[in-house]
């Protein structure tokens, strides 16, 4: 089964968030078992951004509004209904993936409802210090994966793309974050990559 929902719940009409937003879906057979495996974006508004001048700096907010908050409790909602519906269908529980851009960070509110089928953020309280995997001299507070700088009660760079995975079917064997500012630097090169440091996991499925 492979999939691409463009669910009317998942898609927000207004501003410049007109691009619709879907939900990727398909089940991955390892060694007989199949995985449930999701990828997805979710939205966010341009109210949401702005740039503000901090000793003759330019300095990006990232200040989530009610309504982008709403927007993508709704699209989460969206998310978890469908893969309890599938798999309610199928008449058995697989274990689950899920990865994205959630432009939120990982205590957001609006993931709340992934609790429902029981999933755990992966690169976050691994066994690895996977904070120094990224290659940074100091670990910043948060971490981050978006690239842009961004101010919000102080100076620090975001945390908005995650994998979340089936609690009681993984173990996290190794979690990092690329730091594609040192790779740019060390190649001469800058923001030809992606605007999103990527995450990788290595997981062991309990077979």
């Amino acid at each position: 089964m492979d999939e691409i929902l463009p669910h009317p719940n998942l898609i927000y009409s207004g501003n410049r968030d007109t691009e619709p937003r879907s939900l990727m879906v398909t089940r991955i057979n390892k060694r007989g078992r199949n995985l449930f495996f999701c990828c997805t974006q979710l939205s966010t508004l341009t109210e949401e951004d702005k740039d503000i001048k901090i000793n003759d700096n330019i300095i990006k907010i990232r200040k989530p509004t009610f309504y982008s908050i709403r927007m993508r409790e709704k699209q989460i909602k969206v998310i978890v209904e469908y893969i309890r519906s599938y798999q309610k269908k199928l008449g058995l529980v697989e274990p689950i993936i899920i990865i994205g851009d959630f432009n939120c960070e990982p205590d957001a509110k609006e993931l709340k409802s992934l609790k429902k089928i029981d999933i755990s953020h992966a690169h976050l309280g691994s066994p690895d210090d996977w904070i120094n995997s990224a290659g940074w001299t100091e670990a910043p507070d948060p971490p981050y994966t978006h690239r842009e700088r961004f101010h919000h009660n102080k100076d620090r760079r975001i945390l908005i793309d995650h994998i979340f995975v089936s609690s009681n079917y993984f173990s996290i064997k190794k979690a990092y974050i690329i730091d594609l500012d040192n790779i740019e630097k060390n190649n001469n090169t800058s923001g030809v990559i992606s605007d999103h440091n990527p995450v990788i996991v290595q997981l062991s499925l309990y077979m």
